[in-house]
């Protein structure tokens, strides 16, 4: 064998050993390719995961904010309703007493009524004595 033809069975080697590894490297890019698609599908999967997850709790948050706010709603009408229902016991308290008050003036009323005639009766009794006691007055006393 020549040098020439040594050296083209060394480059037709070197050829094949190229060839194969070319195909090893493929095969071992196609493993490490699906590896990546698997990685990547199952990243995917743990995003959506991830995602729901955040979803479920910004929802939960949302209702949380609700509840909280129809908690204070309810709250301020209960504070609201017993403050009413205070201002509303002390009006019926001074109607109830302007009540007792008003009757209390209308006895009044009545008695100073009632002592405006009865000194009107005295005054005509006082009167009527004092005319009496003129007429016993003019009878000349009997002295023997």
């Amino acid at each position: 064998m020549t040098r020439s033809e040594e050296a083209l069975q060394k480059i037709l080697a070197q050829s094949t050993e190229a060839e194969a590894a070319i195909r090893r490297t493929a095969r071992h890019a196609d493993t490490v390719g699906r590896e990546i698609g698997t990685q990547a599908e199952v990243t995917a999967a743990d995003i959506r995961a991830a995602v729901a997850v955040a979803e479920r709790r910004l929802l939960q948050t949302g209702q949380l904010a609700e509840a909280t706010v129809n908690i204070k709603a309810k709250s301020a009408t209960a504070e609201a309703i017993l403050e009413i229902t205070e201002t509303a016991g002390d009006l019926s308290r001074r109607l109830e007493q302007r009540a007792t008050t008003m009757e209390a003036e209308d006895r009044l009323d009545n008695v100073l009524e009632r002592l405006r005639a009865a000194d009107e009766r005295l005054r005509e009794s006082d009167e009527r004595t004092r005319q009496a006691l003129g007429y016993l007055r003019a009878v000349p006393e009997d002295s023997s």
